[in-house]
Formats: C-alpha cells, sequence, structure tokens
C-alpha cells in the first residue's frame, strides 16, 4: 500500500498513511462476526496520529450514528460507551439500530478495542444481534481485553 492509504474501519473511525493492512475475520460459536484490523505504519509518529484520529471518531460515534439513522429515516437510538481507558488502548460498545447500506441492519452491539505499538495499530470488533442478545457479553472485561491485545501487539 502507498503511505497515503485510508482504511475505514466503521461508519465513526478510520486510518489515514496506512502502509500495510492486514484483516482476519472470525466466527463466534453463536454465529456472530468479529474481526481483527492490524495496520503498519511507516513510523510510530504515523501510528500515534492515526491512534488519536480513531480514539476522537469513536468519542464522536454517538453523534455521527444518529446523523446516519436520521438521515435513513431508522430510528435514532444510536448509545456509544467508552467501557476501557488506559495508556495500552480503549474499547466501547456501541448498542444501535444498524442502518441498511452502511452497516448490517437492525438491533445490534458492536465492541470495539483499540490498542497501539511502535508504530502498529490494531483494532479488534465483535457483534451481537438483537436489542437483546441471550447471554449478552459482559463489557467488565473490556480492560483485560485491552490488556490481552497491547501484549499481542508487542510482539
Amino acid at each position: 500500500m502507498s503511505a497515503g492509504h485510508r482504511v475505514r474501519l466503521n461508519e465513526c473511525a478510520s486510518a489515514e498513511g496506512v502502509t500495510a493492512w492486514h484483516e482476519q475475520g472470525y466466527i463466534s460459536a453463536r454465529n456472530t462476526p468479529a474481526q481483527e484490523d492490524i495496520l503498519s505504519f511507516p513510523d510510530t509518529t504515523g501510528a500515534a496520529r492515526a491512534f488519536a484520529a480513531i480514539q476522537s471518531g469513536m468519542e464522536g460515534c454517538e453523534d455521527t450514528l444518529r446523523k446516519l439513522q436520521s438521515g435513513s429515516g431508522t430510528v435514532t437510538d444510536a448509545q456509544v460507551t467508552r467501557t476501557a481507558h488506559s495508556t495500552q488502548g480503549s474499547a466501547w460498545s456501541r448498542t444501535w439500530t444498524g442502518v441498511i447500506g452502511a452497516s448490517a441492519a437492525g438491533p445490534q452491539i458492536n465492541h470495539y478495542y483499540l490498542v497501539r505499538h511502535g508504530g502498529t495499530v490494531v483494532v479488534a470488533a465483535f457483534t451481537e444481534f438483537g436489542a437483546h442478545p441471550a447471554d449478552a457479553y459482559d463489557t467488565a472485561g473490556d480492560p483485560a481485553v485491552v490488556s490481552m491485545l497491547a501484549a499481542d501487539a508487542a510482539f
């Protein structure tokens, strides 16, 4: 990839200046989708800049999703909560009704995890479908997930 490549991570966040992108998809035992994006940058400055931009996009995500919902005639119900934050990274949970054409349609809860190590940024995400999924994921574990991803990124 050229150093100027832009990777869109979701409706709210993207990263500029990516030189290599590895995306790994997963399926859970409950058939819910998950993915891990590993973004490489030419230096730590580029990675730090992208990391900050992704954090900023996620911090403004509730407003972004509500505008998207309003513009498509979908119920305006988006709620975004930061569930973990440390020097290693952050995590967010988004509860909303997705918009056809911009996301998976219907009620869902998206979980996002962001870490940076040197010139690498890692974003992991998974989705629970339905307004009240059975055995819903407990976000109390999100600080541990951020720590685990940060440790993995250090290798």
